[in-house]
């Protein structure tokens, strides 16, 4: 899948963008399929292949799918809010935070991945996290979901996250290429990513986040009220091929790595079935739809007491829509 940043910067520059319309889901009533379209950040690497199975799924369906990638996780709302998306996956925080200040309208509907597979990456020559005082950090961008991730899991090991310095770097890809590059002493990477690093003999493992925080909602589905008012059969579809997608990514081990073959990640088989084996250890993926009471309440006070949400936290109805989830969960069972 291709990125079509420019694509849709030009959308929103030049402010042609209208109000999602029936023709995105009407033909879906009808049985016809219909048309969705979808953001989310980065790209699909080696820790998001159960998205490609998503588009796959709905695309068997007839559903014209269109999923784009953006580097910036806040563009992905922005774009939903603007209307030239019909929802996002991707970072659960950014939406709850906009419903509370801005009223913002639109609905977390499931959750695809509810651990992290995220590592703290340093350099050869940092043994421990105190050894990370005073030293340069690359992030996403300030409170993207790897720089919370990791400064919970480092908070949480005792760590005072205020002794390092942090830079903006960018996507994963791009933070572990700055710290091979000398420009930074440690980072934020996606597991696969970081035993690749790691299998270089220069760089060192600091934490696990997944096992540091244990269940944790990473990513989700953020849809607008108004698409979701008036395709709420497209909705359910959606929803059903995501969990679909995530069952398949934690069942089809076969698959998964097949899967990943198309995509030019110059990881080694190795580092990969050592990557998907820590995606099923940690219950990476959202194979029931995520949004259980006790992984929101979870979610909710981990993000509190790291100061990302807001004590004042608007009411559940407000932000979360969970129906879709137990529609599907209601005919297919639980796993």
């Amino acid at each position: 899948m291709k990125v079509h940043l420019l694509a849709l910067v030009a959308v929103l520059g030049l402010g042609l963008v209208t109000a999602c319309g029936d023709d995105n889901g009407g033909a879906a009533a009808n049985g016809q399929g219909g048309k969705v379209r979808a953001v989310g950040v980065g790209s699909a690497d080696f820790s998001s292949l159960d998205l490609t199975e998503w588009q796959r799924l709905l695309k068997t369906d007839n559903v014209d799918f269109e999923l784009k990638f953006l580097e910036e996780a806040d563009a992905t709302l922005r774009a939903v809010v603007a209307g030239a998306a019909d929802m996002y996956i991707g970072d659960i925080n950014a939406a709850v935070t906009a419903i509370k200040n801005t009223k913002a309208p639109v609905k977390v509907i499931a959750a695809n991945t509810q651990s992290t597979d995220y590592v703290v990456l340093a350099r050869k020559g940092i043994n421990s996290i105190n050894d990370l005082a005073g030293k340069t950090i690359g992030v996403n961008t300030p409170g993207s979901a790897g720089d919370v991730i990791m400064k919970m899991a480092l908070t949480k090991q005792g760590y005072d996250v205020d002794k390092s310095k942090y830079v903006v770097i960018g996507g994963t890809s791009a933070r572990v290429a700055a710290l091979t590059a000398g420009q930074i002493d440690a980072t934020v990477a996606h597991f696969a990513d970081a035993q690749a690093a790691i299998a270089t003999g220069n760089f060192v493992s600091l934490i696990e986040c997944g096992p540091a925080l244990g269940g944790l909602l990473q990513s989700g589905l953020i849809a607008s009220t108004a698409w979701l008012d008036k395709n709420p059969e497209l909705a359910q579809k959606v929803v059903d091929r995501l969990i679909d997608a995530s069952r398949w990514a934690t069942k089809d081990k076969a698959g998964y790595l097949k899967r990943s073959e198309e995509f030019n990640d110059k990881l080694k088989p190795e580092v990969k079935e050592a990557a998907y084996d820590t995606f099923v250890s940690i219950k990476y993926f959202g194979v029931n739809g995520g949004l259980d009471t006790d992984q929101v309440d979870n979610y909710v006070s981990l993000f509190q007491n790291a100061g990302v949400l807001p004590k004042d936290m608007p009411a559940k109805s407000d932000w979360l829509d969970d129906k879709y989830v137990k529609d599907y969960l209601q005919r297919n069972g639980r796993v």
